[in-house]
């Protein structure tokens, strides 16, 4: 998931949160504004790029943080018959 942050000067930046244990990171990324809404919201991809950089995973729409990735990667082992 990633939210915005209220700017208050400075980069604008976004928080971006593992969809499994909730950890977070915050990172620097530009915002695209809705003409219709005149809101803005981060832009997700550069967010995305951004933490998976720092070894963050991107699978099937669902961010996972450096530590939830490994677990997924784990293989378990069959007992020895």
């Amino acid at each position: 998931m990633i939210e915005a942050i209220p700017q208050d000067g400075g980069a604008p930046r976004a928080k971006v949160i593992c969809d499994t244990c909730d950890r977070d990171e915050v990172v620097a990324c530009g915002y695209t504004r809705n003409n219709h809404t005149k809101e803005s919201s981060p832009n997700q991809s550069q967010a995305r790029a951004k933490v998976m950089g720092m070894g963050w995973s991107y699978v099937k729409g669902s961010l996972y943080c450096p530590t939830c990735t490994a677990k997924r990667k784990v293989v378990k082992m069959k007992p020895k018959a």
